[in-house]
């Protein structure tokens, strides 16, 4: 064995270890900028937001996978639209996480008096009682290692009550998961 060789065998646990670091220090820094923050100043369109999701999400979906947007109701509300498309991609690669094999994940926007309600519903595995007690804490997550830090729902539910909006979760096993985010209409 070369001394380069035997220098870059040293090197793999080190390397493995930043990779490691980086894929939890990252979303880390995220929350902790979202959390330290004030609130962004302003309205945006919602329709935007919703409809910018599938172009961002699709290519990760396998094809037995339906993706189903319904985004008639346009209404102006206080998160930003970026991180708007940004919870609504987290919860539909969560419901592709969800599925095995074939299935559908539906985003549906309707209204309700002052407030857009938005819909994200899978027929995937559905969360039993005791994950979903946990599902919006910071680092819980039912991923595998190096799959999910456990941040993106922390984050969601953090950027909704921002917005003076709420985030829900309803699951059943064996039957599907629906979050549902509602946001007061600003204008």
């Amino acid at each position: 064995m070369s001394a380069v060789s035997a220098s870059q065998e040293s090197a793999e646990p080190v390397l493995a270890e930043v990779d490691r670091t980086f894929v939890v220090a990252i979303p880390l820094l995220a929350l902790t900028v979202v959390t330290g923050l004030p609130a962004m100043a302003g309205t945006w369109a919602l329709i935007g937001a919703i409809r910018a999701l599938p172009k961002l999400v699709r290519r990760t979906l396998p094809m037995s996978v339906a993706l189903e947007i319904r985004a008639d109701h346009d209404a102006w509300v206080g998160i930003a639209a970026n991180d708007l498309t940004r919870i609504c991609a987290n919860l539909v690669f969560n419901a592709n996480d969800a599925i095995t094999g074939k299935g559908t994940i539906a985003v549906r926007v309707t209204r309700d008096d002052a407030r857009v309600v938005i819909d994200v519903q899978d027929d995937g595995a559905g969360m039993p009682g005791d994950v979903l007690s946990h599902l919006f804490e910071p680092f819980f997550t039912t991923k595998p290692v190096g799959r999910g830090t456990g941040l993106g729902l922390a984050t969601a539910r953090i950027l909704v009550e921002r917005a003076a909006g709420t985030i829900e979760v309803q699951s059943d096993v064996g039957h599907g998961t629906r979050f549902t985010i509602r946001l007061p209409v600003i204008a």
